[in-house]
């Protein structure tokens, strides 16, 4: 049982990292399953013992990057942030630990991302998307923000958020300068849009 165990953890591990190279080397949709079955020295049907769809397969490793920059984000954050600069900081964790993926991270988040997509298509998608909200929504409560956020407010920061994703996958400007101010405005315009709505609450109250 044990070295079944290890031998799957190892199996698994090559796979991603065989999809990583693949995927940055010939982009997205031109590397197939069975090209990264072949790279980690297995076969198709084991390669989808793992991974149902080629496009899971990125999903994964793009959440598996997000989870450590949320991590990271964590650890460093003092307490004494403004919601802005929280959502900042997130936001731009993220981004850094997407350079690693970023010649197909465009073509993996459209299909993550996407808010016209049905919940329930790709569970792993849906995961994706409900962590970061979750912790947006944690940060916004951290604010004084309502718990769960009015509805109308997390499509407005998803909306500012889709933006902010597709001006990185394009950004060729030194560090990403185009994009970290683009994040800058778009988090303080969020931020006085959230200030505004919970005073206008007050008043009616």
């Amino acid at each position: 049982m044990r070295v079944n165990s290890i031998t799957k953890e190892a199996t698994e591990s090559r796979i991603r990292s065989s999809a990583r190279e693949l995927f940055s080397q010939h982009g997205f949709e031109s590397s197939t399953t069975r090209d990264v079955a072949r790279a980690a020295g297995i076969g198709v049907g084991t390669l989808f013992n793992y991974f149902a769809t080629k496009e899971i397969l990125g999903i994964a490793l793009i959440s598996d990057s997000l989870a450590i920059a949320e991590q990271q984000f964590l650890e460093r954050r003092r307490g004494d942030e403004s919601l802005e600069e929280d959502l900042f900081a997130f936001i731009q964790s993220g981004l850094r630990r997407l350079e690693e993926h970023r010649p197909y991270a465009a073509e993996v988040l459209e299909m993550t991302l996407n808010p016209l997509s049905r919940r329930g298509r790709c569970r792993e998608a849906d995961e994706l998307r409900d962590r970061h909200w979750e912790v947006v929504a944690d940060l916004m409560q951290r604010h004084g923000s309502a718990h769960p956020p009015a509805s109308a407010q997390m499509h407005l920061y998803w909306s500012l958020y889709l933006g902010i994703i597709g001006c990185w996958s394009r950004d060729t400007s030194e560090h990403g300068s185009e994009t970290l101010a683009l994040v800058d405005q778009a988090m303080r315009l969020f931020a006085a849009a959230v200030s505004q709505s919970r005073q206008l609450g007050e008043v009616s109250i």
